[in-house]
């Protein structure tokens, strides 16, 4: 074993899929790499992606068409509510399921790097950016009221608002699931009906939707999924993604791209994670798969990285823009990878440490 392996590797005494780690590391690549268009086009050119449309594309600049594809990649979080409906769906149906233990578990999966990183993020504000500490905001971001779209509440870090979902996902599947009987044709129906009505209070909640993709993918029958499987090649699968997530450049509005979107998404990761194609080569990559463990820090940090990487370009007004970006790429990428690796080695490991101990079984005495 390596030492990066020894370093980046997730300590645990069950089995992993490597395809899932991999999931992992490429969605959090997509979310990174829309944050780095948006804000180079924003800070360097002054050019807000959210004013472009597609009708407008052919008069504008190559460039700008490129950034404004890049920028249309929102569905990267959604890969990662479907990655935690297929876990927390194995979770929930196994036998001797405990909701307390499970919810506690959950918790600390998730705070002790919410709770690290928020105060970071609050210390740079303070000692870089000159800003002060607002003590309701900082409690309002720990309980995650950022996430909920009605209160507007502001974000001490931009990305955490998802946290609420995952959270309140966390806390609902379990009931919801006992409350349909364990069937899985009454649940998908209820969640479905759930997610309708929550979809009217505000678009962005339909993003629910695609926890319920990884759900299915979890539970639906062995047999039903091969059968789907030997219908699609793995080019065909990566060709009908291509096309759907192209379609949010069209649509703009996740309660009409994620029906287009949820389908490929599905077959993707079916064939990602069941199959030992190319798809499931690519996604079992080491490298990728590395990048997949550290990736929950990773898309934590990602924002302070970008901002970092722009506080130290600012001293260099005089390059050209492609001189820049190349800049930005390398310094954002790295500064974020660093808080991810740190974030990763002296708090999540702590997480899976403590789970590889308390799932190993202990030695009978005689």
């Amino acid at each position: 074993m390596s030492w990066i392996d020894r370093l980046l590797s997730v300590p645990t005494s069950s089995q992993r899929l490597g395809a899932m780690e991999g999931l992992r590391g490429y969605a959090a690549l997509l979310i990174y790499v829309l944050h780095l268009t948006g804000q180079f086009f924003s800070r360097r050119l002054e050019v807000s992606m959210d004013d472009i449309t597609l009708s407008s594309l052919a008069e504008r600049h190559p460039l700008e068409a490129i950034g404004y594809w890049l920028f249309s990649s929102h569905y990267g979080v959604d890969i990662f509510f479907a990655l935690s409906g297929y876990l927390i769906a194995g979770i929930v149906t196994r036998q001797g399921f405990r909701y307390g233990p499970y919810l506690v578990n959950r918790l600390l999966r998730i705070y002790p790097v919410l709770i690290c990183s928020t105060f970071i993020y609050v210390a740079y504000r303070i000692f870089v950016n000159g800003g002060t500490v607002w003590w309701g905001g900082l409690v309002g971001n720990l309980l995650l009221l950022n996430g909920i779209a009605e209160l507007d509440f502001p974000a001490i870090n931009i990305v955490t608002w998802s946290l609420f979902f995952e959270i309140s996902f966390y806390l609902a599947f379990p009931i919801i699931w006992m409350a349909c009987r364990q069937r899985l044709g009454r649940f998908t129906i209820v969640f479905l009906g759930l997610v309708a009505v929550l979809a009217v209070c505000n678009d962005n909640y339909s993003r629910y939707a695609m926890f319920g993709v990884g759900i299915l993918l979890k539970l639906l029958p062995a047999p039903l999924l091969a059968q789907v499987r030997s219908r699609f090649s793995d080019i065909s699968v990566a060709v009908l993604y291509v096309a759907a997530a192209a379609v949010f450049m069209a649509t703009q509005q996740f309660v009409l791209f994620l029906p287009v979107f949820a389908i490929p998404a599905f077959l993707l990761m079916d064939r990602a994670i069941h199959s030992d194609g190319w798809l499931n080569q690519l996604f079992s990559n080491r490298w990728l798969r590395y990048f997949g463990n550290i990736s929950f820090s990773f898309y934590i940090y990602h924002p302070l990285g970008l901002s970092v990487a722009h506080a130290v370009l600012e001293r260099y007004p005089g390059w050209t823009h492609g001189k820049y970006l190349a800049g930005f790429i390398v310094l954002s990428f790295a500064s974020s990878t660093v808080f991810a690796v740190l974030s990763y080695v002296f708090v999540e490991r702590l997480y899976f440490s403590s789970r590889r101990h308390a799932l190993t079984p202990r030695p009978q005495q005689a």
